[in-house]
């Protein structure tokens, strides 16, 4: 990559006058994926199947000059040319195993409960990172603010591991109700030098994810109006590489609601669209910017109840 136009002196970090410029080839010859689906059952009201999925993958550095983790952003062309000489990209093995089920309710859970419908999955998962990208920074507290990396190097390896559980229950063809819940765990498995400073990330949780996720919907619909309560739970997510600090969980709900305008005449069908977000007007952090080892970290706070009112067609 070239730039035809350079930032402006005292833009970039140690005082660089110049991004640095050429090109990196990314390339990896096998790249596999392999998938299989096993029908259980096939009814008209019952169906049922388990499925696999493996793949590896490989991500392209990314091209983007002056900020993020690309090797464009270095803070200057030796640091470009080591990086191309000495630097692997990031590759990911994946495997995902699961069950998913939709099927009538039965005659004797529908007399109880009122159930007619019942969609069920379950899903585990187990990814296996491998060449983690990152940008050492001696003061990455004003890393977004100066412009150029002074080091992106390859760290180690990340596990993944999960289960994600999902449920969606209908009452006819009015009422519904769905859920999600997720249980994620992602550890770094190697520690990292920045400089001769050995920084301790072996076996700490990848910050700014969450372990546990929640997100529930009641919803109820007829040909013309809609109305959807939403909840969303985030768990506690660390803020640092060595998981020394961390922010709170958060709850939040919000409402939509759908009203389609008896405009008969128009060729267009108009609704008027209503929509109110965090309900309870709660506080906290809703999105992390890690960009340190420990005692410091970047954040941004949970937006303050809103109200949202629009008009849409569909022709």
């Amino acid at each position: 990559g070239r730039f035809p136009i350079q930032p402006q002196p005292g833009a970039i970090l140690g005082g660089s006058l110049a991004l640095p410029e050429g090109s990196i080839i990314t390339r990896q010859w096998f790249l596999p994926q392999f998938g299989l689906v096993w029908q259980l059952d096939k009814e008209q009201n019952k169906q049922q199947e388990l499925y696999l999925n493996l793949q590896k993958n490989v991500r392209q550095f990314v091209t983007y000059g002056a900020v993020g983790l690309s090797p464009w952003s270095l803070s200057n062309q030796a640091a470009f040319d080591l990086f191309k000489r000495s630097v692997s990209p990031e590759t990911a093995k994946t495997l995902e195993l699961g069950w998913r089920s939709k099927q009538a309710a039965s005659a004797q859970l529908n007399a109880l409960t009122g159930i007619t419908n019942i969609e069920l999955q379950v899903t585990g998962y187990l990814v296996q990172f491998n060449d983690r990208l990152l940008q050492i920074n001696p003061n990455p507290s004003i890393s977004s603010i100066v412009n150029g990396n002074p080091i992106l190097a390859n760290v180690g390896s990340v596990k993944t591991q999960g289960v994600d559980l999902a449920m969606n229950l209908h009452w006819g063809d009015n009422w519904s109700w769905s859920n999600a819940l997720s249980y994620n765990s992602s550890q770094y498995q190697d520690d990292y030098f920045n400089g001769t400073a050995r920084v301790a990330t072996a076996g700490k949780q990848v910050p700014a994810s969450p372990q546990v996720l929640n997100k529930s919907r009641l919803a109820y619909r007829t040909e013309g109006f809609e109305w959807q309560l939403n909840s969303d739970f985030v768990g506690q997510r660390f803020a640092t590489y060595t998981n020394d600090m961390r922010v709170p969980s958060y709850h939040l709900l919000s409402m939509g609601l759908r009203y389609r305008l008896p405009f008969t005449a128009l060729k267009f069908a108009p609704s008027l669209h209503f929509n109110l977000t965090n309900l309870c007007n709660r506080q906290g952090v809703s999105t992390l910017q890690v960009g340190a080892a420990s005692g410091v970290f970047n954040s941004f706070p949970i937006p303050p109840r809103q109200a949202f009112l629009g008009v849409s067609a569909t022709y």
